[in-house]
């Protein structure tokens, strides 16, 4: 008899949580994943990023600001290291095909948050 009232309450208990409300979940961000090679990077703090999502789109301009942060495999850095950095893996062989470049932006503003590299030669 205890057993069924302590079952009972449980499942009242569980069933008035917020575990059951209605959430709607929006993104707020979306990401590329591109190759080195296939990108203008920016060429100042309030500049633009270049790039085609894919080989039959249509070119995509992406804008960066003083907020967008930087980081070459996982070290964080600012945007003038950022540049001499890429530059660096550039003119590397096979630099251009061998590093991963992450864009993440703002859905609504297009903005830039996070440009990221990561050069995977060597590895």
């Amino acid at each position: 008899m205890n057993r069924a009232i302590f079952a009972i309450c449980i499942l009242m208990l569980s069933s008035i949580s917020s575990a059951w409300a209605y959430r709607v979940m929006e993104q707020m961000e979306d990401a590329y994943e591109l190759v080195l090679g296939e990108v203008i990077l920016p060429r100042g703090v309030s500049s633009s990023l270049i790039f085609r999502p894919c080989a039959d789109c249509m070119t995509t301009s992406l804008r960066v600001n003083s907020a967008t942060a930087y980081s070459v495999n996982g070290a964080s850095m600012e945007f003038p290291d950022f540049v001499k950095a890429a530059e660096a893996i550039r003119d590397m062989d096979g630099g251009n095909q061998d590093t991963a470049v992450y864009v993440f932006f703002d859905i609504e503003s297009r903005q830039v948050n996070r440009l990221m590299l990561d050069h995977f030669s060597g590895q």
